[in-house]
């Protein structure tokens, strides 16, 4: 009998039922492919059963696809992705009862010795059964053949090609799974853009010795169901690839929201993809009469810095700043930091929490003060929560700040502190 897998490891796989095990383990490790998987499944199978042909169809409107094919030699009567109409086939017959799932001697049944099908792929013998999936819907069918009759063939056959089928069906049904719930995805993050289910906030940023408001960073809330943290949405819009469109989209909404021209500067989230990708759209979004900062956060990925750094340099050339936000969650700061050249590092809050009790926070937060002198940028601290915390951060010599303990993000934050 044909081996599963050709990895040596996997040698004391040769029954149908193990076959399956070792399917089931290698879906949840995901440790190949869907195709790797059928290709070896069918493979397996139609060596196992002397046949020519195995295959994967799926019914889709109205026609039988055949999507996944192994053959013996030449003898090659379709090939992967032709199709049939349905009620021509085999498969549909099957599904639906008319025709048993083993056929022996196709010239002595009925029915498939007048169906197109049987002359035109020149079929002898059939075993065919459902792929049927967990909600009970049926997809297609798992089915081999051969040009000859083969009386040897047996009901345990049939069993051991719908245990298989049923392992197939897993597979597809998990891979179909990914390409549904990406488009739902898709649909959902495309609604919330188009219906605004967002709105902007805005933080105000302390000058940690004066104890005056220095500017705002412009956040975003979403309204949108099920609830979840702004995080949660940028990352799921990255996902289905809307980054950019949701960004242009609070970015808009935060620009629109501030009442006029402020002496105080505004902070902006954006990717470097936005930055690369929509360059002219936000240099016409942003203000011109107002003191900005783009933000670019740590986790972001940056493969050419080269590309970034051109990007920016049209919003350099207005006077708008640029910061690497969440320094010190990562290893990517450092980089950001060396390649970007930005004017601010905002230090992230993981280091600032409890750094009153810290010393190894504190020693972090030293060295990138005096880094940050040495190379003429502003440092801030983010989440910023308790009154001994913004004391040793005074003391390390931190210049901004914000947080929970100076200002709450909200809509009415600019009215308040301005």
């Amino acid at each position: 009998m044909a081996k599963v897998l050709n990895d040596p490891t996997l040698q004391q796989y040769d029954s149908f039922h193990l076959a399956g095990d070792l399917l089931a383990f290698t879906i949840e490790r995901k440790l190949f492919s869907t195709d790797a998987i059928l290709k070896k499944l069918l493979n397996h199978v139609r060596q196992s059963m002397g046949m020519e042909i195995a295959f994967v169809s799926e019914i889709f409107e109205g026609r039988r696809v055949f999507r996944y094919v192994d053959y013996e030699g030449d003898f090659r009567p379709f090939q992967v992705e032709d199709s049939d109409p349905v009620d021509e086939t085999y498969c549909l017959r099957i599904i639906d009862g008319r025709l048993p799932e083993l056929i022996l001697d196709t010239s002595q049944n009925s029915i498939t010795a007048g169906l197109t099908a049987t002359a035109a792929y020149s079929i002898g013998n059939y075993i065919g059964v459902p792929i049927i999936f967990s909600d009970n819907t049926v997809y297609g069918t798992f089915c081999c053949f051969s040009r000859q009759p083969d009386h040897t063939l047996s009901a345990r056959d049939v069993e051991n090609l719908r245990f298989l089928a049923h392992c197939a069906g897993l597979v597809i049904e998990k891979d179909i799974g990914g390409l549904r719930g990406y488009a739902r995805k898709h649909r959902l993050i495309k609604n919330v853009i188009d219906e605004s289910q967002f709105f902007p906030v805005f933080q105000p940023i302390f000058d940690l010795q004066s104890n005056q408001v220095s500017g705002f960073e412009a956040l975003t809330r979403f309204i949108a169901k099920p609830r979840k943290t702004p995080e949660h949405w940028f990352q799921e819009a990255s996902n289905v690839g809307l980054q950019q469109d949701l960004e242009m989209a609070a970015l808009t909404a935060a620009m629109e929201a501030l009442p006029g021209p402020l002496k105080h500067s505004i902070s902006v989230n954006l990717s470097p993809e936005s930055l690369m990708g929509n360059q002219q759209s936000i240099l016409q979004a942003l203000p011109r009469d107002q003191t900005l900062v783009i933000e670019i956060t740590e986790h972001d990925v940056i493969e050419d810095y080269a590309l970034v750094n051109r990007a920016l340099a049209p919003f350099r050339e207005k006077g708008i700043k640029l910061a690497v936000d969440d320094v010190g969650a990562g290893f990517a700061c450092l980089k950001h930091i060396l390649l970007l050249k930005p004017d601010i590092i905002k230090i992230d809050q993981a280091i600032v929490k409890s750094i009153d009790g810290n010393r190894d926070a504190q020693a972090i937060t030293r060295a990138m003060v005096t880094f940050a002198q040495e190379i003429q940028c502003d440092v801030i601290a983010e989440g910023v929560e308790t009154a001994e915390e913004l004391a040793c951060l005074k003391q390390l010599g931190v210049a901004k700040g914000q947080g929970f303990l100076l200002g709450v993000p909200n809509k009415g934050a600019i009215s308040r502190w301005v």
